[in-house]
């Protein structure tokens, strides 16, 4: 089987570009996203493609630090996640973080 990464810079209306998201879907395409480093939240304001409502996009959130396991990580079952002051965020829109600054 054949894998694919490729990186793309979607510049079109978000009806269009929620269809060619969609017909990736169809090919069974996963697309990975930057949530976007506008430190804005992607639940009230879109970023495209990473805040579309398909099942096939993961938005990732930037952080600029490792994750930090503390008491409270432990009790929540959550590790700390230093987001970075310029990524955009969204508690039902970013899904994963990853290091973002410095790398």
């Amino acid at each position: 089987m054949r894998r694919w990464v490729r990186s793309i810079h979607i510049t079109v209306c978000c009806c269009s570009a929620q269809t060619a998201v969609q017909g990736l879907q169809a090919r069974g395409i996963l697309v990975v996203a930057s949530a976007g480093n506008d430190g804005l939240s992607t639940d009230t304001q879109a970023h495209i493609p990473s805040s579309l409502p398909v099942a096939n996009v993961i938005s990732v959130a930037a952080i600029d630090k490792p994750p930090v396991l503390s008491v409270l990580s432990v009790l929540t079952n959550k590790l700390a996640l230093p987001l970075w002051s310029g990524s955009n965020y969204g508690t039902h829109t970013v899904h994963i973080a990853a290091p973002g600054v410095q790398v």
